[in-house]
C-alpha cells in the first residue's frame, strides 16, 4: 500500500482548495471553455502548479466536469478532479461508481477514512499505491453544496490542490 505521506485531513483540505480555484475562475461553470487554467500554488518540491479544465470526455460516467492539475514542466497531470452532481455521500462515492472503478483500474487503495478539511467540510480519504511500481497515491471525496468532488493525486501535488480548494465557497 501507499505510504501515508500526509494526514487525511490535510489531503482533504488540499482537494477542497483545488476545486475552489476552478469555481472562482469560472472554469467550473456549465459551458465554460475547456483548457482554461489557473495557478494553484506550488507542490511539495516547490514547482508551480496549475489546474486546467479537462475535455468533457475526461469525466467518468456521471461526472459533470473534470480538471487536471499540472506541476512544473510535467506534461502528465499530477492530480485529477471530477465534479459530480449526486446525492450520494462522499463515502458512497469513494467506495463505488465510475470514479472508483477508474481508480481501481490503476491503484490499490486501503478502505476510506472519514476526515474533514481544515474548513470543516466532511471528506473521505483513501491511501493508495499505484499498481505499477507501488508508488504512493492519494484519493479523496468531499461534498460541497449539491456537488461531490472526487480527486486523486501523487502526494507531492497536494499543496496545489489545497490552494485551489481554499477558494471554493
Amino acid at each position: 500500500m501507499g505510504a501515508n505521506v500526509l494526514s487525511p485531513r490535510w489531503a482533504a483540505t488540499t482537494l477542497v482548495a483545488a476545486l475552489a480555484g476552478c469555481q472562482a475562475l469560472g472554469i467550473d461553470s456549465p459551458g465554460a471553455p475547456r483548457g482554461v487554467s489557473a495557478g494553484v500554488g506550488e507542490n511539495l518540491i516547490g514547482e508551480p502548479c496549475r489546474v486546467v479544465s479537462a475535455p468533457d470526455q475526461a469525466a467518468p460516467a456521471g461526472g459533470q466536469a473534470a480538471y487536471n492539475v499540472f506541476c512544473g514542466k510535467w506534461e502528465q497531470p499530477s492530480a485529477r478532479i471530477v465534479r459530480v452532481d449526486s446525492s450520494a455521500t462522499a463515502e458512497q462515492l469513494a467506495t463505488g461508481g465510475a470514479w472508483r472503478e477508474r481508480l481501481d483500474a490503476f491503484a490499490t487503495c486501503r478502505p476510506p477514512v472519514e476526515t474533514a478539511t481544515l474548513e470543516g467540510i466532511p471528506a473521505v480519504a483513501l491511501d493508495c499505491s499505484l499498481q505499477r511500481g507501488g508508488w504512493p497515491y492519494q484519493a479523496l471525496a468531499a461534498r460541497i453544496g449539491n456537488s461531490a468532488y472526487l480527486g486523486e493525486s501523487i502526494p507531492a501535488s497536494l499543496p496545489a490542490l489545497e490552494a485551489d480548494y481554499s477558494r471554493r465557497p
